[in-house]
């Protein structure tokens, strides 16, 4: 079992049609939603937790991989989904390479150390299959 099927979350193909950082959101919240582990009533919620958390820094991990995640108030324990894009698609920041893996992740807002251990497994699992490119700077 290779490290990202070990984080235990569901995976899906991301379709062509999701060519931005935000289509890409809405469709893996879409999809936990359709896989029972987020309520519909919460994906409005769940999505723009995930944007906001965006804004303030790109969670592209440069080696090809981006790992969208927020706190979440109606959970009780990490949920999350990993996306295989169909084509690799451009990251929010400017100066990221294409991401050809996502792990979004939602976790609950009272337990900080299940949200560090949570994104801590994601990292280290992403890490492993799209390491960061070597700085070669002269």
């Amino acid at each position: 079992m290779n490290p990202l099927e070990q984080l235990g979350f569901p995976m899906v193909e991301i379709p062509e049609t999701c060519s931005t950082t935000s289509d890409v959101i809405r469709f893996l919240v879409d999809c936990l939603v359709d896989c029972g582990e987020l309520h519909a009533m919460d994906a409005d919620l769940a999505m723009d937790c995930v944007l906001n958390r965006e804004s303030q820094g790109s969670t592209n991990l440069l080696g090809g991989a981006a790992l969208p995640h927020s706190k979440f108030n109606p959970i009780d324990h990490v949920i999350g989904i990993i996306g295989r894009p169909e084509i690799a698609i451009t990251w929010a920041s400017d100066d990221s390479a294409p991401v050809r893996m996502v792990v979004l992740m939602l976790m609950p807002t009272h337990a900080p150390g299940l949200c560090m251990r949570g994104l801590e497994a994601a990292v280290r699992a992403l890490r492993h299959e799209y390491p960061p490119p070597v700085n070669r700077a002269a």
